[in-house]
């Protein structure tokens, strides 16, 4: 067998296992959903805020809404002593503990601090930024959601796992990522431009996408996949 073939076969290993990664995890998660579906939640009214700070080990969700707001979901099985969360200044910080439900129309800046799952459902502004270590972002999460982003920026390190999905436009993204994997879904992006750097992936994961002007720069250890 031609060595070209061989190097065309594992890449195409490759990408098939990166979906099916991505695939069971979206699906382990969205299981948890429907397992607790009768488990009790808590609402807090909370103070609107810009920015998320999700810490080690957290779980939340990010739904838009006119009223500033998180639910938290009740567990007989865990105990909710702890602290959950705070909200300082503009910022909400999350804790883990339990899956919560940040509620919000004003979200500008995303930090993860090594959160084990962070997912903006549908969602419509001129500017995200995130930082992120390690753990799992989804953007525009759930069936059928539909999000417009003017300007995304994305700062990611250690492990971090993005994956953009459904009907999402994004006019300009600008990515400095180091081992970080990124997969996108169905998305319309007019610009994507940055640096892959440490073993980092762009994949296109669907004849979906459109990405008009492609401008990334990366290091022999990283790579982009269609």
């Amino acid at each position: 067998m031609k060595k070209s073939n061989i190097i065309l076969i594992l890449l195409a290993s490759f990408i098939i296992a990166s979906i099916l990664i991505f695939y069971i995890n979206g699906k382990t998660h969205e299981g948890k959903i429907e397992m607790n579906a009768k488990n009790n939640f808590k609402v807090v009214n909370i103070a609107d805020f810009t920015t998320l700070v999700a810490n080690d080990g957290s779980d939340i969700h990010f739904i838009k809404s006119d009223t500033a707001k998180l639910k938290i979901e009740l567990d007989d099985k865990k105990s909710l002593s702890k602290q959950l969360f705070e909200v300082k200044n503009d910022t909400l910080y999350v804790y883990k503990g339990a899956r919560m439900f940040a509620y919000g129309n004003n979200l500008k800046s995303v930090v993860s601090k090594k959160a084990y799952w962070i997912g903006i459902h549908a969602y419509n502004t001129d500017s995200l930024k995130m930082n992120l270590q390690d753990g799992e972002v989804y953007i525009n999460y759930g069936e059928g959601s539909t999000s417009t982003y003017k300007y995304i920026e994305i700062q990611s390190k250690d492990s971090a796992k993005i994956r953009i999905t459904g009907n999402v436009s994004v006019e300009k993204m600008v990515l400095n990522t180091n081992s970080t994997n990124i997969q996108l879904y169905n998305g319309s992006f007019q610009t994507i431009v940055g640096m892959l750097e440490n073993h980092s992936k762009l994949q296109c994961m669907s004849v979906m996408n459109t990405i008009n002007n492609l401008q990334i720069k990366k290091d022999s250890t990283s790579r982009m996949g269609y």
